[in-house]
């Protein structure tokens, strides 16, 4: 492979580790090992420990085997039945050394200590790197601190996560203004925040190595009357009250009284002496259960069916009851006792002892391991296994076994990311499977052009491969949809032929194709076409087993369902999408603030303007920056700049629009750069920014622009409302009409039902300029017809039209047949609507937080009112921050009471 690839894949490399969001992934790390050994109780410094909770944080610092674990398990169970405050425990491993895994860790854990939060955005942690940690630990910060109850958080093993993650944790606690939170940490290395400053400002209570040394009391606790108080002092010199080698000495002492002749013989407190503890430990034991420790040392957590697999026997259960003496370096993980772990010093020594003696053992004893950890799902670990192996091969195969980039699909960007980070970059550069990994990565990323160029790279190892030949093909049909490469005629035209090469039971792969196809037909304005492929895909996906798949073959259906103008269908469609996705994290992040953006354009021309507010502040900046294609950016970023407008005006407006040709330039999506223009000259016609508008329209060539093909419908609709709109504003609605019969013209013949209300109005205002009361009314008319159907003002009200004037003059139209009673109401309430918007009473609540208050009222908390309402639970709290403020309360209850008084507690809905 050239030097050019290995380039290409190295660049943006993201070695974010993460398992799969669930509580499951982090079995064994949300409490403390269970001790089924002797151990001191510790008093005075669980004392300590108690009286350090006035300050931010605890850090308790020493080198492996000082019983950091075993304190902090005693203050956690301390903690847990007093209960005046909530307490957490999180022990990182090597799974936590990435941002995604720590900070889903980090959520597991305080919900395991009964305080909720929102689940984090995946997506955005991905791309925003640490601005995007620091986010979403001031989010996390700032629902703790409107929790009622104080949260302890214990963080083990602090070393074996990165660094700058905890250090970011340290800092936001520290920092926050309202922080209800104290972190204690064990650690064997100081974390970096920790400075000088923060121990003199009294931020931090410190335990050290001298701190955690037994002494003759905790001796005695331990060994009772095994060991007389003599032995225990020479133990006690001997070890240093080191709790580890004290450990190991119980259980040498266990195995033959004699040896307690021999305990003055004990080195200092050192490496050499805890591994001559080991080895005198082990020598006790017989050799099937060394075999045993040895074989399944190499494996970070395991329960008898694991090890049976790793040791090609059937015995592991019975050895590990023969081994529950030992429980001080075996260490049982669930109440069960069907999960250990080792110590770190043991499995450190045992390893060691493994790869001193027979290499070759330990190969095959990490091979056996890595095909029974793929088998069992958990694919991170398999590789990690295999890898350490030294089997390259196996890993790759192991990965292409479980689907290659498909895992993203089920399982969502991170784990992508964490079986990335397993290769350096030249072995990536050599295989097919993960350079296509790779490619979906960085597109997920949105470097759109270097995907492309890495998955071309991916197709030049063996076309021979139908494996290889149908995922490159597939793979590559979704990149050309990122690109906006699906408006080719080229394209279109190979897509017959492309479906066809794929198996009838690839249901996966056909669901995809077809999902681009139906994108495709939606852009081009083949809107029948498009939502019979988008169903079709629907079906496939289905098939497939593929809920996140499903879920975007639907949300492409109800964009060819919007633009036929049928909104409610829509909507109904976008809000079952939602709650689909609304438990879930990684994958189900990534919907939820997809299907946000295009509810909340419908919200926009519903002109529920809280509502649409809501929706694009949770979810623009991820799409933004993660994961988008023109459809998606198209409904995101017109949406925002005409509420920015609306609502801050033209500067706000137009840094929105600078944002979006910011990010047309990084993907390279000439639609969007075009849509952007657009904008940005109908914003300043708006803003009578007359000689700025004329500017654009010259040096720009708008004129012309308005006619350019071959990138679907979109520039050429948009260049020509906004050339439209100039017109209307300079009083030329000579030069407008028959641009806007061409506009309705294409927009008739396609079907977009959702545009013709908007041509309507504006050959209206055309008409009404002219004087022309008649063409202005039958014009009117039309999109009456479409407002009885789906009330959408927005539709009407953006245009540069005195519409309230036309609107009172079609209501006092008396000519018979031209308006039926149903479209005069329409007309009607627009007109009310237009009014009350002028002056819009403080009080006065919109339909959807009239929906809201009504679920609050049925006594519904914020998660059942988020999923009746296929909102999320930010998007509830935000329309409540509002009630409440239009209702002069700040309580829940205050609100049910005040919408009974005001008889808002049955409201009827439009």
């Amino acid at each position: 492979m050239n030097e050019r690839l290995i380039r290409v894949v190295r660049q943006d490399s993201h070695p974010e580790t993460a398992p799969t969001a669930g509580h499951a992934d982090f079995v064994g790390r949300i409490a403390p090992p269970r001790q089924h050994v002797a151990t001191a109780v510790r008093p005075a410094l669980l004392d300590r420990l108690d009286a350090g909770l006035v300050r931010p944080v605890s850090l308790i610092l020493s080198p492996a085997g000082f019983g950091k674990t075993t304190l902090l398990s005693q203050w956690f169970s301390r903690l847990r039945q007093d209960g005046r405050v909530a307490a957490g425990w999180m022990s990182l491993d090597a799974d936590d050394s990435g941002a995604v895994a720590f900070i889903l860790h980090l959520v597991t854990a305080i919900a395991d200590a009964g305080i909720a939060l929102d689940a984090p955005s995946v997506p955005a942690m991905l791309q925003a790197g640490r601005s995007g940690i620091d986010a979403e630990l001031f989010r996390m910060l700032d629902a703790l601190a409107e929790s009622k109850r104080r949260l302890v958080l214990i963080i083990d093993d602090c070393h074996l996560g990165r660094a700058e993650l905890v250090d970011q944790l340290l800092t936001r606690v520290v920092q926050h203004p309202r922080a209800n939170v104290h972190l204690a940490l064990g650690s064997r290395e100081r974390p970096g925040a920790i400075s000088a400053q923060w121990m003199a400002r009294g931020l931090v209570a410190l335990m050290g190595p001298t701190d955690l040394a037994l002494d003759d009391a905790g001796l005695a606790e331990i060994f009772g009357d095994t060991l007389d108080a003599g032995a225990r002092e020479i133990l006690l010199r001997r070890t240093e009250g080191w709790p580890v080698a004290v450990q190991l000495a119980r259980l040498w002492l266990s195995q033959d009284s004699a040896h307690a002749c021999a305990i003055d013989a004990f080195g200092g407190r050192s490496g050499e002496m805890a591994r001559y503890l080991l080895e005198q430990v082990l020598a006790g034991l017989p050799p099937e259960l060394i075999d045993f420790l040895t074989a399944t040392s190499i494996l970070d957590r395991f329960d008898a069916r694991l090890a049976d697999a790793v040791r090609d026997a059937a015995d592991s259960q019975q050895l590990i009851e023969r081994l529950r003496p030992f429980e001080a370096f075996l260490l049982p993980l669930d109440a069960a006792r069907s999960l250990f772990r080792y110590h770190h010093l043991i499995a450190d020594y045992l390893q060691l002892r493994l790869e001193a003696t027979d290499v070759a053992k330990g190969r095959i004893l990490r091979q056996r391991a890595a095909r029974q950890l793929a088998t069992d799902g958990h694919l991170v670990d398999a590789v990690r296994q295999a890898r350490k192996a030294g089997d390259t091969a196996l890993a790759i195969e192991l990965i292409a076994n479980a689907g290659g980039w498909e895992l993203v699909i089920p399982h969502g960007p991170p784990i992508l990311d964490a079986l990335l980070a397993e290769f350096d970059d030249p072995v990536i550069a050599q295989s097919p499977v993960l350079l296509l990994m790779r490619a979906y990565q960085l597109n997920g990323l949105g470097d759109v052009v270097m995907a492309r160029v890495v998955a071309e790279c991916a197709g030049r190892f063996d076309p021979s491969s139908t494996r290889q030949a149908r995922d490159q093909l597939v793979v590559s049909h979704i990149l050309d949809a990122y690109a906006d490469d699906i408006y080719r005629p080229q394209w279109r035209a190979a897509f017959p032929a492309a479906l066809d090469s794929l198996d009838r039971d690839d249901h996966f792969g056909r669901g995809a194709l077809l999902n681009n196809i139906a994108a495709s037909d939606t852009n081009m304005g083949a809107l029948e076409s498009a939502e019979a492929h988008a169903r079709h895909s629907i079906i496939e996906m289905t098939a497939s087993g593929q809920l996140i798949g499903r879920l975007h073959a639907e949300g492409t259906l109800a964009q060819s369902l919007f633009f036929q103008g049928r909104l409610t269908e829509a909507e109904a469609l976008l809000r079952d999408v939602m709650r689909a996705g609304a438990d879930r994290n990684g994958p189900g992040s990534v919907i939820k603030d997809l299907v946000a953006v295009l509810i909340a354009n419908i919200a926009y021309w519903r002109d529920e303007q809280t509502e649409a507010r809501a929706l694009l502040a949770e979810s623009l900046d991820r799409v933004e920056a993660y994961d988008g294609w023109v459809d998606i950016y198209d409904a995101a970023f017109r949406t925002s700049v005409a509420l920015d407008f609306l609502n801050s005006g033209l500067d706000a407006a137009m840094a929105t629009i600078d944002r979006a040709r910011a990010l047309a330039r990084r993907r390279q999506s000439a639609v969007l750069a075009e849509l952007a223009l657009a904008w940005r000259l109908e914003v300043l016609i708006i803003a009578d920014q007359h000689e700025a508008a004329a500017a654009v329209v010259k040096d720009e060539g708008i004129v012309e622009r308005q006619r350019v093909t071959g990138l679907g419908w979109r520039p050429g609709y948009q260049h020509g409302v906004a050339l439209t709109q100039w017109y209307l504003k300079t009083e030329r609605p000579s030069a407008a009409l028959p641009l806007l019969r061409d506009l309705r013209t294409h927009a008739a013949f396609e079907g977009r039902r959702m545009h013709l209300a908007r041509i309507d109005t504006m050959q209206a205002a055309a008409h009404h300029r002219r004087g022309d009361t008649p063409a202005m009314l039958t014009a009117l008319a039309r999109a009456a017809r479409f407002l009885e159907a789906e009330y959408a003002p927005r539709a009407l009200l953006d245009t540069a039209a005195p519409i309230e004037a036309m609107l009172s003059i079609a209501l006092s139209d008396t000519s018979r047949g031209r308006f039926s009673a149903n479209q005069r109401m329409v007309l009607a309430r627009l007109l009310e609507h237009v009014r009350s918007r002028q002056g819009e009473p403080k009080d006065g609540l919109s339909s959807r937080e009239l929906s809201v208050l009504q679920q609050l009222c049925a006594g519904h908390g914020n998660k059942r009112i988020a999923w009746a309402l296929g909102m999320s639970e930010n998007t509830v709290k935000f329309h409540l921050k509002r009630i409440y403020a239009k209702l002069g309360t700040d309580t829940r209850h205050g609100a049910v009471a005040a919408a009974i008084a005001r008889g808002l507690r049955t409201p009827s809905y439009s």
